[in-house]
């Protein structure tokens, strides 16, 4: 029986686990009828909790999956790169990276993390492919204040060198490639027990 408890613990499906995230997204969901506002800083809108809430119950749904099929070094892989999405769309939603949040340059950061959702997809997660993938979102994510600047939409003073926009991007880079190392690192031991 300790065995069919270790067995379901490594595949996933950790019922308290997944009772947790659901929790929490249920909460984030609900919090607009209780109060919509925490300061007068961070007035939030009913929309930006169903994002919220929906941003932590895929990304739930997402490692659950992963939790079920690969070894450690992959579901870290998995965590690392959910983390990564999920700061991604939250800094660029609330604050921005390039200007401000209104600003299209930061766009292309939200265009990174559809670029690792589509290579997710068309590798259907293998660990050879996912190492590539989240790679050239990396490189993506490093090029994106360039790309900004080179579309018209980022002053290359104030946008692309500023030290923020040069430590965020730098971070979300660092991100995708320790989720692309950690990949490898799953291919590695999967072809070490073969």
């Amino acid at each position: 029986m300790a065995d069919n408890v270790q067995n379901s613990s490594r595949r996933g499906g950790n019922k308290w686990l997944t009772m947790a995230w659901t929790t929490i997204s249920v909460i984030i969901l609900l919090t607009p009828l209780v109060a919509m506002q925490f300061t007068d800083e961070v007035n939030w809108t009913v929309g930006d909790f169903v994002f919220a809430g929906a941003l932590l119950l895929g990304s739930g749904i997402t490692y659950e999956l992963a939790a079920r099929v690969g070894n450690l070094a992959y579901q870290a892989g998995v965590v690392v790169a959910l983390g990564t999405g999920v700061l991604t769309m939250w800094v660029t939603g609330a604050v921005g990276i390039i200007g401000s949040e209104n600003n299209p340059g930061n766009l292309l950061y939200l265009g990174t993390v559809a670029l690792a959702i589509l290579g997710a997809i068309l590798t259907l997660g293998a660990a050879a492919w996912m190492r590539w993938a989240m790679a050239v979102v990396a490189l993506a994510t490093a090029a994106v204040p360039f790309i900004a600047y080179y579309a018209g939409v980022a002053d290359p003073r104030r946008d692309v060198l500023a030290p923020e926009v040069i430590a965020a991007t730098g971070v979300l880079t660092i991100g995708w490639l320790l989720s692309a190392r950690l990949f490898h690192e799953a291919l590695r031991r999967a072809s070490a027990k073969e």
